[in-house]
């Protein structure tokens, strides 16, 4: 659990680093949480499932390989670290 309020650290502190480099990418309005969750949900629901896959953490981890500017991979990695032992 502490891995992954971390890995939620790295992915907040960048989005902000971002948008205050790029004001223009920075959302113009707050979203809804009941417009959020579902997504929330289809990702822990994947997430368990990749976890429980042959392969894992390792399988999970290449998943965020395609990120452009590493931010996720690094929350990825970190999420995952205690995981890795």
């Amino acid at each position: 659990m502490a891995a992954q309020i971390e890995a939620s650290k790295i992915v907040q502190r960048g989005l902000l680093a971002r948008w205050r480099d790029e004001p223009g990418s920075a959302p113009t309005s707050r979203p809804e949480l009941s417009g959020v969750r579902p997504t929330l949900d289809a990702i822990d629901e994947e997430l368990v499932a990749a976890l429980a896959a042959p392969g894992s953490p390792k399988a999970v981890q290449g998943r965020a390989l395609e990120d452009p500017d590493g931010m996720r991979r690094r929350a990825l990695v970190c999420a995952l670290a205690p995981l890795d032992r």
